[in-house]
């Protein structure tokens, strides 16, 4: 099994706030951990608490697949960066008493994140 350094850390978090303000999720207090409790074929994990705008993006000690990159690191990092811009959408799909316009409203929320970052990067 590989392992994540302090070093692969800094690089997870940083890729994961430029992600953060890029998306505009400045409204979710995030903390970020270098973790060895996540299980065994999880590189990172996102876990949020939607209703208190919290969440914990974490990048596994154990690096299981082979050696860690940089480019991994900052793959796994986007990857939890866009399961919490998707986190509403995911929490209203898995309620009991979900209506129409409530998946609707968390869709447009989040066109309305991609919309701004692709204005912001000059794509439309």
């Amino acid at each position: 099994m590989h392992k994540t350094t302090t070093a692969h850390f800094e690089i997870f978090k940083k890729a994961c706030q430029k992600w953060v303000a890029e998306f505009g999720l400045t409204d979710w207090r995030i903390i970020y951990e270098h973790s060895d409790e996540l299980d065994d074929d999880a590189a990172a994990l996102c876990a949020a608490q939607p209703i208190d705008r919290v969440a914990c993006i974490m990048l596994s000690t154990n690096w299981d697949t082979e050696e860690p990159t940089e480019q991994m690191v900052r793959l796994a990092a986007f990857h939890e960066v866009t399961e919490l811009l998707t986190m509403g959408l995911y929490e209203k799909a898995m309620s009991r008493s979900i209506v129409e316009q409530d998946v609707m409203a968390e869709n447009h929320i989040l066109i309305r994140r991609l919309e701004n970052f692709m204005l912001r990067q000059g794509h439309i």
